[in-house]
């Protein structure tokens, strides 16, 4: 039985098996914008998953885990001019498993709440570099949950 964070109100796209979803770019999987309206966005839920916004694609989501699951990993690139990724909900980068976003040459990606490394076991990473890049954080909130905050882990880095 998959569980859901309470934080989708919907249902989520979950994005597992090795599947990778590309968004812009001269080779898109999914259209631009691709928007996934109330559902939320699982990136790597008991496997790994990987998703691309490049190159003046847009991703928009309500909230979203990458990593879910122990053993998981997900995994969200935005890269290139006009590329932005925009959650307007509860972002986990490493909930049990590993997650990993990566915002470079120029992305952009806009978030609300934010959990980086946050159940016991959990590793998140977060990369912001080369010029233009930003990752902007519409509300202070805690990078690891408090309940696990010694167990889990997280990196973050900008270069």
């Amino acid at each position: 039985m998959l569980i859901i964070p309470s934080a989708f109100a919907g249902g989520a796209m979950i994005i597992d098996h090795g599947v990778h979803e590309i968004v812009g770019g001269l080779t898109p999987t999914r259209p631009s914008p691709w928007d996934l309206g109330t559902d939320g966005l699982v990136v790597g839920s008991v496997s790994n998953g990987y998703v691309t916004v490049q190159d003046g694609g847009h991703l928009k989501t309500t909230s979203s885990v990458l990593g879910h699951f122990r053993g998981s990993e997900g995994a969200i690139t935005v890269s290139g001019d006009g590329a932005t990724w925009e959650d307007t909900g509860v972002l986990f980068i490493g909930r049990e498993g590993n997650g990993s976003l990566l915002i470079e040459d120029g992305g952009r990606v806009t978030s609300l709440m934010n959990y980086i490394g946050d159940v016991s076991g959990g590793l998140g990473s977060v990369r912001v570099s080369g010029d233009g890049s930003i990752w902007e954080l519409r509300i202070s909130s805690p990078l690891a949950s408090t309940e696990a905050a010694e167990f889990s882990k997280f990196l973050m880095e900008v270069l």
